[in-house]
């Protein structure tokens, strides 16, 4: 998903999300490092919004896995998150861009230094790093729509450092949706292999629309339609083989999703609250999830809780708890 209108390029943000995890994945370079607790919800947390997310997880009624949160490659805030988040059970997720070096300089060797001591944070814990995430958007700082080669090669130095310093960690490789240049473009070319890839990811993000059928809630934000290509398309083209450059056998996950919670009128500029729109798109949301469209290999769903995605009352929030409930039970 874009960071337009919702969060800057580089830097810690806070959100509240719920990731529902079933089974346990492969990681590569021979080691398997399964989820671990229970199926169940996650979160992001933001130095004091803390109180937030432990809030959210109230509402929901979940108890979280995961916190996640988003750091410059040359920033390293990660003993405190690491404590905020193990102190409460969860594992972390970190999202790691770069907007003090390009990815030349990181391909070259110029952070190492920087990128060793972050991972030598994660030493002995088996957490998850997001590596130049959504690269395929042309809002993604130093890292999108770049030469696919050079990203290759800096995605791939980076993650060989983690492994080196933080073996149990597992390295997801998280393009965004696309189908509407030159906003977001096919992240095929971008894929840096299996050696360097433990689970693949998708973010998308439903907008306000009329429409609640299952392949059809499954659009772009911006109210575009991705030429045609939804979510389930999208993702079923990463799932694969992208064209010989994976054996398409890697652990999925929907890494970022929202429902927006507004009436259908994309371009209006103070929509109005729908809770029962909310809970019809949550309703096909989770009858698509729990179809196993990919068998065994979808790992988890990573929720995002900001506006317009917030889920706001009793409709929505029965539904949502109800779809998670079908999700876990479809993949136990």
């Amino acid at each position: 998903m874009s960071f337009i209108g919702k969060r800057s390029a580089i830097g810690l943000y806070c959100w509240a999300m719920i990731l529902a995890l079933i089974g346990s994945s492969s990681a590569g370079h021979g080691q398997a490092v399964p989820f671990v607790g229970s199926p169940g919800g996650a979160g992001q947390y933001y130095d004091a919004d803390v109180v937030a997310f432990d809030e959210t997880t109230k509402i929901w009624g979940f108890t979280p896995d995961f916190f996640m949160f988003s750091e410059d490659i040359s920033v390293n805030n990660c003993s405190s998150r690491l404590a905020a988040s193990h102190n409460r059970g969860l594992r972390l997720i970190q999202i790691v861009g770069t907007s003090k070096y390009t990815l030349e300089q990181v391909r070259d060797g110029a952070a190492d230094a920087a990128i060793i001591t972050k991972a030598k944070c994660y030493n002995g814990h088996k957490d998850i790093v997001r590596v130049f995430h959504e690269m395929n958007g042309n809002y993604s700082g130093n890292w999108g729509q770049k030469d696919p080669s050079i990203y290759i090669a800096a995605f791939r130095h980076v993650a060989k450092i983690f492994k080196q310093f933080a073996p149990d960690i597992q390295v997801w490789w998280t393009p965004n949706v696309w189908g509407n240049p030159p906003y977001n473009i096919d992240p095929q070319p971008y894929y840096p292999g299996d050696d360097y890839v433990d689970t693949i990811g998708l973010d998308g993000y439903t907008t306000a629309s009329s429409n609640f059928a299952a392949r059809d809630i499954f659009s772009n934000r911006r109210g575009v339609n991705l030429g045609g290509m939804t979510i389930p398309d999208c993702f079923g083209i990463v799932a694969g083989t992208m064209g010989g450059r994976t054996a398409g056998t890697k652990p999925l996950v929907i890494s970022e999703l929202g429902v927006d919670n507004r009436l259908a009128n994309p371009g209006a500029a103070s929509p109005s609250v729908s809770a029962t729109t909310q809970a019809a798109w949550m309703t096909d949301l989770f009858a698509w999830l729990s179809s196993k469209p990919f068998g065994a290999r979808l790992t988890g769903i990573n929720y995002w809780n900001r506006s317009p995605y917030t889920i706001r009352d009793g409709a929505a929030l029965s539904a949502f708890r109800t779809g998670v409930a079908k999700f876990r039970a479809a993949y136990r």
